[in-house]
């Protein structure tokens, strides 16, 4: 769906990014198993490990100006 830049509310780009979510999931987790998805979390994890590690997130939404 196209939205003009000048409409856009929080509440339309909220419901638009859920929606992302949704498709997403659906398209890449359809008919795959807790059990699978955590074997592939695993398998993930362990291959960020051997390579370092992964950048964390750093739990702050907040943006200064430096």
């Amino acid at each position: 769906m196209f939205y003009p830049v000048d409409g856009l509310t929080p509440n339309m780009t909220r419901r638009a990014q859920v929606a992302n979510w949704l498709l997403y999931y659906r398209r890449e987790l359809r008919g795959v198993t807790v059990e699978e998805l955590q074997r592939r979390r695993q398998q993930r994890r362990a291959l960020e490990d051997a390579e370092g590690g992964a950048d964390r997130p750093t739990g702050t939404t907040k943006q200064g100006v430096v």
